[in-house]
């Protein structure tokens, strides 16, 4: 939805579909929708780079203790992450809001926005490819530690 309110705002000011000015709430919300998918898909990309396969073996070659560990350590920081993001989201959303907020104080809030979502989703990535080694495993107890 927001990519195509996005793009129906934007397609609406180069051709001169809009019949009225758009009230400062529009704007704001068009504001915030922006951010937000520079912001995914800039850390799409990030993300996008690194190295599926050195992770994969680098994780796949642990002994079990250590999967388990990894595993663990993952759910926790994913938690913590998570909570993490939605104040991060939460204050990128009032900043935009306000009334009288610095252009400066808004490209720091969607920068550290932007960070927040790159260890996040790394942290993500990570989890995936932990779980796909574990499946590819010839032993069935690293199996039951997912379990």
């Amino acid at each position: 939805v927001v990519p195509l309110r996005l793009t129906i705002f934007i397609l609406s000011r180069m051709f001169g579909f809009h019949r009225q000015s758009p009230r400062i709430e529009q704007y704001k919300l068009i504001l915030l929708d922006f951010s937000r998918v520079v912001i995914v898909f800039s850390a799409a990309a990030v993300v996008s780079m690194i190295p599926t396969s050195y992770l994969y073996h680098a994780i796949r070659g642990q002994s079990h203790i250590k999967s388990y560990a990894v595993f663990n350590l993952v759910e926790i920081v994913n938690l913590l992450l998570t909570s993490q993001g939605l104040d991060f989201v939460d204050h990128l959303i009032c900043k935009i809001n306000q009334r009288w907020s610095q252009p400066r104080n808004l490209a720091v809030d969607i920068f550290s926005t932007f960070v927040y979502t790159i260890i996040h989703s790394i942290l993500l990535y990570i989890h995936l490819i932990a779980y796909n080694a574990a499946l590819n495993t010839d032993n069935s107890s690293l199996m039951v530690l997912l379990l």
